[in-house]
């Protein structure tokens, strides 16, 4: 794992126009390696939890639940990535903190997953 794939990660978040093909880098390139997991560590990151939290909300309902958190943050790289469950569907994350974006992958039962884009918009006192 390197820092240039991490790059080239970022990347293609940021320009590509098929969000699984994203998905797609990240797990060729870093769900299989110790090594990146061993540079991370437990984040609870309240930005992307909340950006979370309203992206439950928009694909479940108000009454969206978020519940088994787990976040690993990557702090030189900007990086955090992990799961939790929205409503009980699972919910895969990647986010840059440098550039308050990521995505997702929502399940919506089975094997179907849709995808969206992370954008925080921080302002004084409150986030968007």
């Amino acid at each position: 794992m390197t820092n240039l794939n991490l790059n080239t990660l970022k990347q293609r978040l940021i320009s590509s126009e098929d969000f699984s093909e994203t998905f797609n880098f990240f797990f060729q390139n870093f769900a299989e390696n110790p090594a990146f997991y061993d540079r991370g560590k437990i984040s609870t990151h309240d930005i992307l939890a909340k950006v979370i939290q309203t992206t439950g909300k928009n694909f479940y309902g108000e009454d969206c639940e978020i519940s088994n958190y787990r976040m690993t943050e990557i702090e030189e790289e900007n990086f955090i990535h992990g799961t939790c469950f929205l409503d009980g569907n699972i919910t895969l994350v990647m986010y840059f903190t440098d550039l308050d974006i990521g995505i997702a992958s929502a399940s919506m039962g089975g094997a179907r997953f849709n995808f969206v884009s992370l954008k925080a918009t921080v302002s004084v006192g409150s986030f968007q």
